[in-house]
C-alpha cells in the first residue's frame, strides 16, 4: 500500500497558500501517495472538485479560535484538529502553514503519536512573536521535532531563526514555482478582446494588480499615486486594473470604489473582484504594481515575472528576492510610505513614457523566473525531502533532515 499524507492548511483557497498546496498534493498524487487535505471549507469548490477527481481526500474542519493580527489587520484564524479523531494514522505529516502557530496542536500530537512531519512555514509575521510569547519554547521544541521545516524566502528563514526560535542548524529555503502557462509569450488576441471589454485603448498603459483588496496589499498607496498622477502629463495614457475582491475587508474594498467615483475616475480604475482569469489579464497589462506591506513569497510577482511584465513592488518579506536587480523596488511602506508613494508615480511616469525599457525590464523579469521559479524545480526540491523523511523514518534514525 503507498504512503498516506497529511496536508493541514488553514487558507481557504483564496490566497497563495492555498494555490501551492493544491500544487504539492497534484505532484504527490501523480508519484503515487495517497492524499489527505484537512483544512477549512474552501470559497472557491472548483479547485476542491478538481482535487477530488485527482483522487485527494478531504476533512473539513472549522476554526475553534481567532486572534487579531495588528500587521494583517483583520482576525487569523487558529483551528487546531486532532489527529485522534481519525481512524488511522498517516504515514507523514506536511504542516502548510499561514503563520508558525497555525498547526501548534497537530504538532504537539503528531509528536506523541509518532507520526513524522514536515513544516513548511509561507508566511512569518514578526508581530506573532510577541504575542504569543509565552508558547515559543514550545514551539522551538515543535520545529527541533520535525525532519525538516521549510521557508518561502531566505529573509522568512531569517525571521525564524531570530524571533521563533527556530534551531540556528535546521530550516532551509524552497521558493514557490509557477506552472507552464505563465511563462508563454503575452497572447495579443486574448490582450485585444479585454482592453476592448472594458473600453481600453490599445495604445493605453495598463498598471495591472492581482491580489485580494486588503489594507496590507498596498491599494491605498496606489489610490494617493493616482490622485498625483491625474495632474501628471502621462495621465491620458494611464489605466489601473485591480483583480481582487475584499473577501477579508469588504469595507476597505467599498471605501476605494467610493474614492474612485468621488474622483471621477472609474473609466480609469476598474474593480474586477475577484477572478479566476488571471493569467489571462496578465496579457493585457503593461506593467505590474504591487505595493505590499507584508507579504512571504507573493504568487503574483512571480507569475506576473513569468509572463514578461516589468514589476514595480516594494522592498519588503521575500520581494527583494523575486526581482533581485530586477524590476523596480519601491520604499518599505512600514518605514516611510510617502515615500513609497512618490517613488510609485516618478516611477510609472518614468515607464509610461519609454515603452522599451518596459520591454526591457520585462525581459529581465521573465529571464529570472525562468532560472529561478518554474514549478518543476520547486516540486523536485521539495519531493527530495518527503523522500529523504521517509527514507530516514524506515531506517529507524533519529536523525532529522534540514
Amino acid at each position: 500500500m503507498s504512503k498516506h499524507i497529511f496536508l493541514y492548511t488553514h487558507d481557504r483557497g483564496v490566497g497563495g497558500v492555498a494555490q501551492n498546496h493544491h500544487l504539492i498534493m497534484r505532484t504527490l498524487v501523480r508519484l503515487g501517495y495517497q492524499v489527505t487535505s484537512v483544512q477549512p471549507p474552501a470559497y472557491d469548490d472548483r479547485i476542491i472538485s478538481l482535487q477530488k477527481q485527482l483522487g485527494i481526500r478531504h476533512i473539513w474542519a472549522e476554526p475553534k479560535a481567532k486572534f487579531k493580527s495588528w500587521s494583517l489587520g483583520f482576525d487569523v484564524e487558529c483551528w487546531q484538529p486532532t489527529l485522534t479523531n481519525y481512524s488511522e494514522n498517516p504515514d507523514l505529516i506536511i504542516c502548510n502553514n499561514v503563520h508558525p502557530f497555525a498547526t501548534f496542536v497537530v504538532k504537539q500530537i503528531a509528536i506523541q503519536l509518532g507520526i513524522p512531519y514536515i513544516v513548511i512555514e509561507n508566511l512569518v509575521v514578526p508581530e506573532l512573536a510577541l504575542q504569543f510569547a509565552e508558547y515559543l519554547d514550545e514551539l522551538s521544541h515543535h520545529y527541533t521535532q520535525a525532519k525538516s521545516v521549510i521557508a518561502v524566502s531566505y529573509e522568512n528563514l531569517s525571521l525564524l531563526h531570530k524571533l521563533f526560535k527556530l534551531p540556528e542548524n535546521k530550516g532551509k529555503v524552497i521558493y514557490y514555482g509557477r506552472p507552464s502557462e505563465y511563462f508563454t509569450p503575452c497572447d495579443f488576441n486574448v490582450r485585444d478582446r479585454l482592453r476592448q471589454s472594458l473600453n481600453i485603448p490599445t495604445d493605453a498603459v495598463v498598471c495591472f494588480t492581482a491580489a485580494r483588496i486588503e489594507l496590507r496589499k498596498g491599494y491605498q498607496y496606489q489610490l494617493e499615486a493616482i490622485k498625483q498622477l491625474m495632474l501628471n502629463p502621462v495621465w491620458p495614457q494611464l489605466y489601473f486594473v485591480w483583480a481582487g475582491g475584499g473577501i477579508f475587508e469588504p469595507q476597505l474594498e467599498k471605501e476605494l470604489q467610493q474614492a474612485v467615483e468621488q474622483l471621477g475616475i472609474t473609466d480609469k480604475v476598474i474593480f474586477l473582484g475577484n477572478r479566476s482569469d488571471v493569467l489571462d489579464w496578465l496579457n493585457a497589462a503593461d506593467i505590474y504594481v504591487f505595493p505590499s506591506q507584508l507579504e512571504g513569497m507573493p504568487l503574483c510577482v512571480m507569475e506576473a515575472m513569468a509572463k514578461g511584465l516589468p514589476i514595480i513592488a516594494t522592498a519588503v518579506s521575500g520581494i527583494p528576492e523575486e526581482l533581485g536587480n530586477t524590476g523596480k523596488l519601491l520604499p518599505d511602506p512600514n518605514i516611510d510610505s510617502q515615500a513609497t508613494v512618490r517613488e510609485l508615480v516618478t516611477t510609472i511616469q518614468d515607464w509610461v513614457m519609454s515603452p522599451q525599457l518596459r520591454h526591457d525590464l520585462g525581459q529581465d523579469c521573465k529571464q529570472r523566473a525562468e532560472k529561478m521559479f518554474r514549478e518543476e524545480q520547486s516540486m523536485k526540491k521539495l519531493v527530495e525531502v518527503i523522500e529523504k523523511t521517509f527514507m530516514l523514518s524506515e531506517g529507524a534514525s533519529h536523525e532529522y533532515y534540514n
